[in-house]
């Protein structure tokens, strides 16, 4: 009795008082766009793995915008290989520092690879950031002095790995970070959290906040050539092989704004002062490693820091 298309607009008016808005948004808009190219758009064709994996990504760039200004060129999804590349990526970030706003970090290639979503029980996933370049302006003056050192104009690292593993049921996490920048620096930073989450205030009445329990923390620090210009600026007590653990131990006990009453910090900052000893007597591999005990985790959740 009506004609087709009041058919579909009776039918989804119905949708539109359904619980789901984002239903109701895609019945509105797909009958109208497959009538249009003379094509049928199927319910299987709209809820696509493919499809929704890069809606989710689109969605989420979307609201990276509300914090940092990201455009990008293209997003390709693979899910036989369980990988997502994105090209062209690039980021304008407002920075204190930045008064004239030349910062743009950009980042030719990225690609997102996860696990098969038959395992319930842990998620990996896995980022690589290619050929990332950005102007100096993007760090803070201090960070600046090994690439001014060295003659560095730009901020160069052709490789950026991020992996994270995290256990649903324990609420662990593990997590690693590589990164190299040839002629400065290569940095390797493993962290095993027993538990991590967030604590929204709601229950606690604290702040919104990170709960961290750490287990264990290592960083791996190559020397690819800013030791050099880099001990010129260090004060002599540092660079001393018989004085340079006392001082490192000295500053860091200083400095440390944390409040732990269980020895694990000193732990930690000893460990520190024998790694910067082995690094003096020889300066290309630094590797610093949290000293306390892996199965008693350090509670960083509500730490006020600064106090």
């Amino acid at each position: 009795m009506f004609p087709e298309v009041g058919v579909l607009s009776y039918r989804q008016g119905f949708l539109c008082r359904a619980k789901s808005i984002g239903l109701c948004c895609i019945a509105l808009i797909l009958p109208f766009k497959a009538a249009a190219d003379n094509i049928t758009v199927s319910w299987s064709d709209v809820f696509s793995p493919e499809r929704l994996s890069k809606t989710l990504l689109v969605y989420g760039i979307s609201a990276l915008r509300t914090v940092v200004d990201t455009t990008y060129g293209e997003i390709t999804v693979d899910l036989s290989a369980g990988k997502i590349e994105i090209s062209d990526l690039e980021f304008r970030p407002m920075l204190d520092w930045d008064d004239e706003g030349s910062c743009a970090i950009k980042v030719p290639r990225a690609t997102i690879s996860g696990q098969p979503l038959d395992d319930v029980s842990t998620y990996s996933s896995h980022f690589d950031l290619y050929n990332l370049t950005a102007p100096l302006s993007c760090l803070p003056l201090e960070a600046r002095i090994p690439y001014l050192t060295t003659g560095k104009k730009t901020l160069d690292l052709p490789i950026i790995s991020m992996g994270f593993d995290y256990d649903f049921p324990s609420g662990g996490l593990v997590a690693k970070l590589i990164a190299r920048s040839p002629g400065i620096l290569g940095i390797e930073l493993d962290a095993d959290f027993s538990y991590i989450s967030f604590d929204s205030g709601a229950i606690s009445g604290h702040n919104p906040e990170p709960v961290v329990y750490l287990r264990s923390a290592s960083l791996v620090a190559e020397n690819l050539g800013v030791w050099t210009s880099l001990k010129e600026l260090m004060p002599p007590k540092f660079v001393n092989p018989d004085t340079g653990a006392a001082a490192v131990v000295e500053e860091l006990g200083r400095q440390n704004p944390m409040l732990f009453n269980d020895g694990s910090v000193d732990q930690t900052i000893e460990s520190f002062g024998k790694a910067w000893t082995r690094f003096l007597s020889r300066p290309d591999l630094l590797v610093m490693e949290t000293g306390f005990d892996r199965q008693k985790p350090i509670f960083f959740g509500h730490v006020q820091i600064g106090r």
